[in-house]
């Protein structure tokens, strides 16, 4: 009996190999994991979104389901694949028949640890699913530090532990007894495995685990951005994995904390109290010491005159953050290199101030500064990202009838854009799969989305069709790295001077590159802006444009902030609206003051926060400084460090005291709205009553006419 058992044994482990046993088991363990996650979107998408089992959305369901498994995938190579797969390559150069218990003892502890944890992080996905209707988010992160007690209690009281401990322990069983039975029965093959085969077999694993960790060919990696595949939220939900999310949460643990504590806030800008910021930002010259928090930022709250005209026939207002549009740069346009484009013939209808920063150093930073004056972020990726701001730049026009729109070509999913803005209340939140389905279904595609021209052909869109006042803000991206913009007869004749080409440190097809992607983004904003100066909206539309930062490009030698963080900010306005009003294109600004002046053109009695000054008012008691990212202030011979330890000494051209108190007003403006925010995000207190609006007197009589622009306004528009 023994001998007939031994050659039995010896007959069915004739062509069985070590290396090949283990990367059976290891292979089909990850192709279940696979169907497991796929099984939980499947019952995800069952409970949370019946409605969409339905024709309509049968194209995007496909779509999701294909992005999902490749989101599962993605992550099952690097934290479920890797790992097992090191037990088959560790016989590579063995001639082991069957590896040693050991070994498959330990391989199926590991692997049924995996299956377990991937189990309870599903678990634990799908409940936290049901309530915030989203996968793990920075609002996950949020939860440590609650009272972590209390938490415990909650988790405890209103969810089915000892039901998932008990379908934990099941699973756990079911996967080791799952693995035993692989790692006992033998890898019969019909030849013999062969070290040359082996090698093979390793490489091409390689190769597999490298393609799915990536989970693409293009230049960047699956991420975050990709997310978006669907008009509908839920489905774009649905594409997530629960991996990936609990991946993302981890990843940006830093940015997702925000320094919330208004002390600690006082301290770095060297200031003892609230009271005391308020009163160096505001210039004003008492401030009562014990104040509560609500009317001691009264002072920073502004209303815009009341006028009836506005009220009557309020403006369409369109703003545009554009991808890396850098001011100094424009100033090498000349005929072989056009880096305006269309632009060129429109910049002359427009009020361009040429002394002006970028708030931040990043996209995102911008965002948050121009639409709700944080200084300190970002907020849209922080546990933070759900709570209203009520004095935010889309609430503000929304409470004076105006729709609000925030159109881009961008995938949604990045920084958590979408969720973040509409829970600002904009009305509509549009991207690249909105604006396929709208306007251009085969509009040009790059590495972060559709390119502007779709951008700009929405943008008119909603206004030819618009029947109450709009307020858009649009995001360009084409000017974004790789700098992958189609090209055209307008960018493909590009030639860099050589006085350009003795100040950048890039390399050459890096340049070329950006300076072309550069000439298509201002060539496509110019012929927007043609478009609609040229029909009847332009007699009714204020458009605004700036740059969110300035060209990644390096300078030699150059520490002249203008020059390195400068970007335009220009405004095209219907005569009518500033008529007897004057203006010094060569104030200092920067973006923060892009909004005040938007709304004073535009608004009749609206409350909003004053984050800066109305550049078309000279009798505003403001200074008329542009800052740059919590670090720089510039004024008219002035350039004032505001994060220096110590405030740094006036040099022997400056006056010290107009320097302290640049020095003072900069540290304070910082102050004040980090502070501000802080309170806005704890709600201790909401300071929601400062910004409700009341109704006001009529104080004017002018009107905004509706016909078409002649020449000769056109004419008398020119500044």
């Amino acid at each position: 009996m023994n001998r007939k058992k031994s050659l039995r044994r010896a007959a069915s482990l004739k062509y069985s190999h070590a290396f090949m046993h283990l990367l059976r088991a290891t292979l089909l363990s990850f192709l279940v994991a696979i169907g497991g996650l796929f099984l939980f979107r499947i019952i995800l998408l069952c409970v949370q979104g019946q409605d969409l089992l339905t024709s309509e959305w049968v194209a995007d369901l496909l779509a999701m389901a294909w992005m999902g498994l490749r989101f599962d995938a993605k992550m099952l190579s690097t934290c479920f694949l890797l790992p097992l797969l090191l037990f088959p390559f560790a016989y590579l150069f063995s001639g082991r028949t069957m590896p040693q218990v050991w070994v498959r003892r330990v391989w199926v502890g590991i692997e049924t640890l995996l299956f377990v944890g991937l189990w309870l992080i599903c678990v634990v996905d799908y409940y936290y699913f049901s309530f915030f209707h989203s996968h793990f988010d920075a609002t996950a992160w949020g939860l440590i530090d609650d009272d972590t007690t209390a938490v415990l209690k909650s988790i405890v009281s209103d969810f089915p532990v000892l039901r998932v401990f008990l379908l934990t322990l099941i699973v756990a069983t079911g996967t080791a007894l799952w693995g035993s039975y692989w790692m006992r029965i033998p890898y019969r093959a019909k030849s013999p495995s062969r070290f040359l085969v082996r090698i093979g077999l390793t490489l091409g694993c390689l190769a597999g685990l490298f393609l799915l960790a990536r989970g693409t060919l293009d230049t960047h990696p699956l991420r975050a951005i990709h997310l978006n595949v669907s008009r509908q939220a839920l489905i774009n939900q649905l594409t997530n994995s629960p991996l990936f999310a609990l991946y993302d949460v981890l990843a940006h643990a830093e940015e997702y904390k925000l320094e919330l504590d208004t002390e600690v806030i006082l301290r770095r800008w060297g200031f003892h109290s609230e009271t005391e910021a308020v009163k160096a930002y505001c210039g004003m010259a008492d401030a009562a010491a014990t104040a509560p928090s609500a009317s001691l930022f009264a002072p920073c709250v502004e209303l815009t005159p009341c006028r009836d005209s506005l009220r009557r026939h309020s403006p369409h207002v369109v703003f545009l953050q554009m991808e890396s549009m850098g001011s100094y740069f424009l100033q090498f346009q000349q005929d072989p290199f056009n880096l305006l484009g269309a632009l060129r013939e429109e910049l002359p209808y427009g009020y361009c101030f040429t002394h002006t920063l970028s708030g931040g150093s990043g996209t995102l930073a911008s965002l948050e500064e121009l639409l709700f004056g944080i200084v300190q972020g970002p907020v849209a990726q922080s546990s933070h990202f759900r709570t209203p701001l009520p004095y935010s730049v889309a609430k503000v026009f929304g409470q004076q009838g105006y729709t609000t729109r925030y159109v881009s070509g961008q995938r949604l999913g990045w920084r958590n854009v979408k969720n973040f803005l509409t829970a600002q209340e904009f009305d509509y939140v549009e991207g690249e799969r909105e604006l396929r389905d709208y306007v251009a279904p085969t509009a040009a595609e790059g590495t972060w989305g559709l390119h502007d021209e779709a951008l700009f052909e929405r943008i008119l869109q909603v206004l030819r069709t618009a029947e109450q006042p709009q307020f858009i803000y649009g995001m360009s991206l084409s000017h974004h790295t790789p700098y992958d913009t189609p090209y055209t007869e307008h960018t493909r004749g590009l030639h860099i001077p050589d006085s350009l080409w003795r100040l950048i440190d890039m390399p050459e097809e890096v340049a070329r590159k950006s300076f072309a992607a550069l000439a298509y983004q201002n060539d496509q904003l110019g012929r927007f802006l043609k478009a609609v100066r040229e029909s009847e909206l332009g007699e009714r539309t204020i458009i605004a444009f700036t740059g969110d930062h300035t060209l990644k490009q390096n300078l030699k030698h150059c520490d002249d902030p203008l020059k390195l963080y400068g970007v335009p900010i220009v405004f095209f306005v219907p005569k009518q609206l500033l008529r007897g009003r004057d203006t010094d294109t060569e104030q200092y600004a920067s973006h923060n003051d892009i909004f005040p002046t938007l709304f004073h053109l535009a608004l009749s009695g609206a409350r909003y926060f004053r984050t800066g000054r109305n550049l078309f008012d000279l009798t505003s008691p403001h200074p008329r400084v542009a800052l740059y990212d919590r670090k720089l202030l510039l004024a008219p011979g002035y350039t004032v460090a505001l994060n220096a330890t110590n405030k740094p000494m006036a040099d022997a051209t400056t006056s010290p005291a107009v320097y302290d108190s640049l020095y003072r007003f900069g540290r304070a403006y910082h102050a004040v709205m980090e502070c501000f925010v802080a309170h806005e995000l704890h709600k201790d207190p909401a300071l929601d009553s400062l910004f409700t609006p009341v109704p006001c007197p009529s104080i004017d009589s002018v009107t905004l006419p509706r016909g078409i622009i002649s020449r000769a306004t056109e004419d008398a528009h020119r500044p």
